[in-house]
């Protein structure tokens, strides 16, 4: 996408113009907020049980916080991919049962 901002061969960088030889100026579509920090299909920053703060209060791990995300957005993020993400869910609870039943330790 043009940016007129930025026309004397620069690339615009998240509100930022950097020189660059290009003729045109391109500009990187910012990843909003919402998709990284805090998104809706994790509970949303307001709210006392969003995914990420379970998983630290727990202390879960990789394996049993992937399962814990996986089960958290079911039906939220892509309501299309619910049984893909039960599936998801699952592997990594088996994957920490295995991993568990190996060494006696939570992962």
């Amino acid at each position: 996408m043009e940016n007129a901002c930025c026309n004397k061969g620069t690339i615009a960088t998240d509100r930022e113009c950097v020189d660059n030889s290009a003729e045109d100026c391109l500009e990187k579509p910012a990843i909003g907020k919402e998709a990284v920090v805090h998104p809706d299909h994790y509970g949303g920053g307001d709210n006392p049980y969003e995914c990420i703060k379970v998983i630290d209060a727990w202390q879960l791990g990789f394996n049993l916080g992937n399962c814990v995300k996986y089960i958290n957005r079911l039906g939220k993020k892509d309501p299309t991919k619910t049984l893909e993400e039960m599936k998801k869910a699952r592997f990594y609870l088996d994957h920490a049962i295995q991993k568990f039943q190996e060494t006696g330790k939570l992962t």
